[in-house]
């Protein structure tokens, strides 16, 4: 019997790290009421110290806060004790020169303050389904355990591929896969549909290749009896 997504997130640990009271307060609402495990830090000092004893499933920080702290300091202590944890970094005093360093140092989003409630819980949900790719945790609807069983890789390609199928899951869009013979064309639209919110419905797949044109269509979208004779 597959978890419920409420038991599953229970499961997640996050890091909050800001010296601003009330958006600890926010974000601390937000994820109990989710169903989501917490911790919070008012320097990089303390989720340092928090890193060091606790495994999180993702960290969300301040860039600039009052003790001089910074957001790249949370980073790179991040990267240090939990490299496969990502960090989500929000600010109130966004800039390009900012938002460029802390992508270079490996925050996975960046946002500016006020922030959406639905947005942050949005990039939490996909940082989190990013970080069980990354550390292979089974995925509910997934039969191996794995949404992304059968395609290995760590070229900057391969990687990009898992971004779009992550992107492209959550949507209801037809998608075109396209590619030479063996290329894994099957694969990425198994992982498309294991990532999505359908993973627990059937994938059914058609070889087209093996049906004679004449056939095709009839295969597809069916026939009336007698359609064929003569």
């Amino acid at each position: 019997m597959n978890a419920s997504p409420q038991t599953r997130r229970s499961r997640k640990r996050i890091l909050i790290v800001d010296d601003e009271v009330s958006v600890r307060l926010a974000l601390e609402t937000l994820l109990r009421k989710r169903g989501y495990r917490y911790s919070s830090a008012r320097s990089a000092a303390e989720a340092s110290e928090l890193l060091d004893g606790n495994e999180y499933d993702m960290v969300i920080t301040d860039m600039k806060m009052e003790s001089k702290d910074s957001g790249l300091q949370v980073i790179r202590a991040t990267a240090a004790k939990s490299p496969a944890t990502p960090v989500l970094v929000i600010t109130g005093f966004a800039d390009v020169e900012s938002a460029v360093a802390a992508m270079k140092y490996g925050a996975y989003e960046f946002i500016e303050k006020p922030f959406q409630i639905d947005e942050i819980e949005a990039i939490i949900e996909q940082a989190l389904r990013r970080r069980r790719r990354v550390s292979m945790e089974p995925e509910a609807g997934s039969p191996d355990g794995d949404p992304f069983a059968g395609i290995v890789g760590t070229d900057p390609a391969i990687k990009e591929i898992f971004r779009t199928i992550e992107s492209i899951a959550d949507t209801d869009a037809t998608t075109l896969i396209t590619g030479e013979t063996g290329t894994g064309k099957e694969l990425i639209a198994r992982a498309i549909h294991r990532s999505s919110p359908r993973a627990a419905q059937y994938f059914v797949t058609v070889n087209c290749g093996a049906i004679p044109e004449s056939l095709l269509e009839a295969e597809l979208f069916g026939s009336r009896k007698g359609s064929f004779t003569g």
